[in-house]
């Protein structure tokens, strides 16, 4: 819909006998007339200029290089003519609704001067060359069309349907359409050999079309017819054997019934189609992706501190069961501080002799702690009875 309002606003300048000379997706305000309802205005009129109004004696024939890389028609970026050859496409029928019967518009506007009168700019120039514009080709109406279409072709070919977006964008590598519309659109002021090859031959469209999602092929195909139609007029324009015409701005008018009934079909099937930009989604791919991957690191180093704390704290539980605090740390001389495991094993090895208690520090006479109770009450049988003996000795005595 967008390009439909702006070919009836490339209308209404070249009923004034205006080019644009600019066309660019830039230019274009997206204005909402109401609920779901949208209008299209061209903007930016730069380097809008009165058609052959440069075609003065001593003056250069042609108009400076201007425009958008992407959106410039192919003879502006060639500087010369591709469609003078005598060879003929067959005439395109299109069928057209009520904007085939659109009159054109008549202007009446004042030069500027005080005190002057209006001046009818749909009369013809009383100075037009009687010879045929010179190499680079004179900006003329079509360049002004053709820049519409190079922008429909760029939206088909930089953008995809919503619904299989996800299913088709990788993040690792480009899609076969946009390999080619990095051919058709680079940016660069005298364009490219394979744009010019895809607008001079019909055969170059028709081996692309299939590289489109299958959704678009209805408005590709209108976009074919439109091509037709525009490299016909393009013939008839240029053509040797009526060098006058291209300084006749009637000779343009019959363009625009077939260009606006195309486009306008094309911006019906259009609307049913919810697109986004591929590399728009890739962004938003790759960000996806980024973001997923900041999350497992921050997972990854999350679990990795719980270890750290759990293999601490159960360090700190092995540590508390094998010493005991209330005991005072022994140091050695050599090494200092005693490691808690020596203090532990030094701990075990002392407990047969916690055990044993103040037995262990007995007389001989009393029986090592090592002695078991049969051997002990026989010591104690024995020393009775030599005491007895003793005391029996002295009583006899």
């Amino acid at each position: 819909m967008p390009l439909l309002n702006e070919r009836s606003g490339l209308k209404v300048l070249h009923d004034a006998r205006r080019i644009y000379r600019d066309i660019s997706t830039g230019n274009l305000l997206w204005c909402e007339t109401g609920p779901g309802e949208y209008f299209c205005k061209i903007s930016d009129l730069e380097y809008v200029r009165r058609y052959l109004v440069e075609m003065k004696d001593g003056e250069p024939q042609h108009a400076h290089k201007t425009g958008t890389p992407s959106f410039m028609a192919v003879e502006v970026q060639c500087d010369r003519r591709v469609f003078s050859s005598t060879t003929r496409f067959s005439d395109i029928q299109v069928v057209t609704g009520d904007e085939a019967t659109l009159p054109p518009l008549h202007f009446v506007v004042n030069n500027g001067d005080a005190g002057e009168g209006s001046v009818n700019v749909n009369a013809q120039p009383n100075n037009i060359p009687s010879r045929v514009a010179a190499s680079p080709p004179l900006h003329n109406y079509l360049h002004d069309i053709e820049g519409i279409w190079w922008i429909a072709i760029w939206i088909l070919f930089y953008t995809i349907p919503l619904a299989v977006a996800s299913s088709t964008i990788n993040t690792a590598s480009k899609l076969p359409q946009e390999a080619v519309a990095d051919e058709l659109f680079p940016d660069n002021l005298h364009g490219s050999s394979q744009r010019t090859s895809f607008f001079t031959s019909f055969d170059a469209i028709e081996e692309n079309i299939d590289l489109l999602p299958r959704d678009y092929k209805p408005v590709m195909l209108l976009m074919i017819q439109a091509h037709r139609v525009l490299v016909n007029m393009y013939q008839q324009i240029e053509d040797p054997a009526f060098p006058e015409r291209i300084f006749q701005h009637d000779a343009f008018s019959s363009i625009y019934p077939q260009i606006i009934f195309i486009f306008g079909s094309a911006a019906r099937a259009a609307r049913e189609q919810n697109a986004v930009f591929i590399s728009d989604h890739r962004r938003i791919l790759k960000a996806e992706e980024a973001n997923k991957k900041e999350a497992a690191k921050k997972d990854v180093k999350k679990k990795r501190g719980e270890t750290r704390k759990a293999k601490a704290k159960a360090t700190s539980e092995d540590v508390e069961d094998g010493v005991d605090d209330s005991e005072p740390m022994q140091l050695d001389a050599s090494r200092g501080s005693s490691h808690p495991a020596t203090r532990a094993s030094k701990r075990r090895r002392s407990e047969p002799d916690a055990i044993a208690g103040p037995s262990s520090k007995r007389s001989k006479t009393q029986g090592s702690a090592g002695d078991s109770a049969p051997t002990r009450m026989a010591t104690r049988s024995s020393s009775n009875e030599k005491v007895k003996r003793t005391s029996t000795r002295g009583k006899k005595r």
